[in-house]
């Protein structure tokens, strides 16, 4: 079994590519200690210089000029760096399992083993869900034929000049269905959501308690304690 992992990142200047490391650098150190992937490197929606990367990693680049504020729905410069990394990993990669993993999150398990569980299973995707409805996009396994179900049977668009309401977590849930494995049924979602505006923080005493294998935007308490 060959495993290709990536994370969404982009950079528009050096000061701002410098700034990235640290997270980066911790995020590869995790991604090989608990995944140990045969081929990893950096997506990017926004065209990102190579010679800038923060971090000693290869660069794909979607090369979507940035004319628009982010926006989720409608201009979302994630989704271009997500596909780009996605179509990477089929063209250019024979590995059976491409995981991508935000690099704002930390890893509680081994998934090179639930790796390895998932190939011996019928369903192309491997998630947790977000909501304990809709598929949590950024920590996902899937297989060859799922990016092949996925990339050429999207439901919304990354960038559109319309009225877009399908976030991608409710896109995957729907292309995915029947062929979603979620090893955590038990855990409706893993955002602890420390430092979002808006959003209500996971408290840390239910994070360990329910034993996440996957937080995303770990306080820094769950960050200490399960960082490389």
């Amino acid at each position: 079994m060959k495993i290709a992992c990536f994370t969404l990142t982009y950079w528009t200047n050096p000061d701002n590519a410098k700034n990235k490391a640290p997270e980066l650098e911790a995020w590869k150190k995790q991604v090989e200690k608990n995944l140990r992937p045969d081929v990893i490197y950096l997506a990017c929606g926004t065209k990102s210089d190579p010679a800038l990367k923060p971090i000693d990693l290869p660069v794909i680049n979607a090369e979507v000029v940035c004319t628009k504020p982010y926006d989720v729905f409608n201009w979302c410069y994630a989704l271009c760096a997500e596909s780009a990394g996605m179509w990477y990993a089929l063209l250019n990669t024979d590995c059976d399992v491409v995981v991508n993993i935000a690099s704002d999150c930390v890893l509680n398990t081994d998934l090179r083993d639930l790796a390895q569980k998932f190939m011996e299973r019928p369903e192309l995707v491997c998630a947790p869900t977000w909501g304990d409805k809709w598929l949590e996009d950024a920590a996902v396994l899937y297989k060859r034929q799922g990016l092949t179900k996925f990339l050429n049977g999207r439901l919304r668009p990354n960038l559109s000049e319309g009225n877009e309401k399908l976030l991608t977590e409710m896109e995957k849930a729907h292309i995915f269905n029947g062929y979603w494995w979620n090893p955590w049924p038990n855990i409706p979602a893993m955002r602890q959501e420390y430092g979002i505006p808006h959003e209500k923080v996971v408290e840390d005493s239910r994070v360990i308690s329910e034993n996440w294998p996957i937080i995303l935007r770990p306080s820094p308490t769950i960050r200490k304690r399960y960082e490389v």
